[in-house]
């Protein structure tokens, strides 16, 4: 969870404290999908935190071009130290905000919808799709429900912390069949970390 105004207090704990938690999974599960993408493309990355994604694209996709949506200053600013190209497109805001003309071949949204509901996760992927070339592809790292119950626990202690601490306003998990719905994508891979707790999927737009 993170890419939110509130984060701003835990810029410098977030990536200790993902990392106390979850080890390397969380990380792990966006190098997988980083593993899938052909390079030369153009990125949209939303809710990006911190940045030490940007060091692992540049290991793989020398040439990518990077655009990076935060909504927290602070993120932004600890994600610039780690933009050692200096060839990143920093925007702080929304979805809202992006070049008018701007067209991507991926996007990465990584523990980034789990702070929406779903209604609210509908509305920015419409938005996002306009932004996106035909054969864009989708690359999703986020938490999954299941059946393990102290992962049953930890998720409702999660929400409960960053409900209080960060101000984010959904409870549970969107439904992310909603979000990337059958009609709309079919996926090209698929991984899951954490004992099946955290879920890596490339989706591609259906043509």
């Amino acid at each position: 969870m993170k890419s939110h105004g509130g984060f701003d207090s835990l810029v410098g704990i977030y990536d200790w404290m993902v990392g106390l938690v979850f080890g390397s999974a969380i990380r792990r599960a966006q190098i997988a999908l980083i593993e899938q993408v052909s390079d030369n493309k153009e990125w949209l990355i939303i809710g990006g935190g911190t940045g030490w994604i940007l060091e692992e694209i540049f290991k793989v996709h020398q040439n990518a071009s990077i655009t990076y949506v935060e909504a927290s200053q602070k993120m932004i600013d600890r994600a610039k130290k780690r933009d050692i190209r200096g060839k990143v497109n920093y925007i702080l805001g929304s979805i809202d905000q992006f070049p008018e003309q701007a067209q991507y071949d991926v996007v990465l949204t990584a523990f980034f919808w789990d702070m929406f509901q779903t209604s609210q996760a509908l509305r920015m992927k419409s938005l996002i799709n306009q932004k996106v070339k035909k054969d864009a592809i989708w690359l999703l790292a986020d938490f999954k429900n299941t059946d393990i119950w102290w992962q049953k626990i930890l998720m409702k202690a999660m929400y409960g912390f960053f409900r209080t601490i960060c101000r984010i306003e959904a409870s549970e998990l969107p439904d992310f069949s909603q979000i990337f719905n059958k009609d709309e994508h079919t996926i090209d891979f698929q991984d899951t970390f954490y004992h099946g707790m955290i879920e890596s999927t490339v989706y591609n737009y259906k043509k």
